[in-house]
């Protein structure tokens, strides 16, 4: 299970999932006065990571875990979404904001990672 490249790929996926908690964006969205973004960015994240340790376990059933993996990246990109809100709220983008921006490389490299797994669990079914 572990020796398999793409577990390496989930498992970075969760890292940088919870790498984004520590960023500046999730700084904003915590002093946010409506405190459903903040709700929102947290459950989205960590339904994406705990979809994709599940999927980690779905091994030996290489069609489902694929399943699984399109679900948390579907569940990543929300997450993505509700980041780059925040960051339009703060009053656009612009040099003042690169750390901002810089912390949603976060997601898309997690985004990334899920689609380097999916292709190759599928390169192992094949």
């Amino acid at each position: 299970m572990i020796q398999r490249i793409q577990t390496v790929y989930l498992l970075l996926g969760i890292l940088l999932n919870g790498a984004v908690l520590l960023t500046p964006i999730y700084g904003h969205a915590l002093k946010d006065p409506s405190s459903w973004i903040t709700i929102a960015v947290t459950a989205s994240l960590a339904l994406a990571s705990l979809v994709i340790l599940i999927s980690i376990f779905m091994y030996k059933k290489r069609p489902r875990q694929v399943q699984w993996v399109k679900l948390s990246i579907l569940l990543q990109v929300i997450a993505l979404g509700f980041l780059i809100g925040i960051l339009f709220s703060l009053g656009g983008v612009g040099l003042f904001l690169y750390e901002e921006v810089l912390s949603l490389l976060l997601p898309v490299a997690t985004l990334i990672m899920q689609y380097m797994a999916i292709k190759k669990i599928k390169k192992d079914e094949d």
